[in-house]
């Protein structure tokens, strides 16, 4: 187990599994976002998915009325980042159906899921936990084990795990891993 997340993989139910890949765009990188909202690319990469089958993949679906699913995010840092301390960090965006309109964005930190809003407080953003980033070594974000989940609505749940740099910057993944309730 120690090996495989050594790697940046998951250990689940006695097997390493890679993780698709949700960085930034191309697939290189991610998305760095600084204080003023401008965005970048650094060399940060990040994996990770959902499961209700015992394959991952970026998004699933389940229904209103319950599922059980099983969520991993991997970070894996800027090499330039080594040795800093960083907050990890975790957005959440719902979007309703297309007549409700608006993602409504969500942040989830030491107290539990706050929001909504209709904009992103990027400077305003709360820590999950704090980290040191050591070279050539992720972050492992679960395995988060989701069981009878009975949402009751129709939605996407996005989830956008990242990190910030002690200049404000937050680097976070390109694509989220997506969990749709129909």
């Amino acid at each position: 187990e120690e090996e495989c997340q050594a790697e940046g993989n998951v250990y689940d139910d006695g097997n390493c599994q890679q993780l698709p890949d949700t960085g930034g765009e191309g697939g290189e990188g991610s998305t760095a976002v600084d204080a003023n909202g401008n965005l970048t690319t650094s060399a940060a990469e990040f994996s990770g998915g959902w499961t209700n089958t015992g394959t991952y993949a970026t998004s699933v679906e389940i229904s209103k009325d319950g599922g059980n699913v099983d969520a991993v995010q991997v970070i894996r840092f800027d090499p330039a980042h080594v040795g800093q301390e960083v907050d990890i960090i975790l957005i959440l965006a719902v979007q309703l159906p297309p007549t409700f309109g608006s993602i409504y964005w969500y942040v989830v930190d030491t107290t539990g899921i706050v929001g909504p809003t209709l904009t992103l407080d990027i400077a305003g953003i709360e820590a999950l936990e704090t980290h040191t980033v050591v070279a050539d070594e992720p972050k492992v974000m679960g395995l988060y084990e989701f069981e009878d989940l009975a949402l009751g609505i129709v939605a996407d749940f996005m989830f956008y795990f990242g990190y910030r740099t002690d200049d404000a910057t937050i680097y976070f993944s390109g694509e989220p891993i997506t969990l749709k309730v129909r």
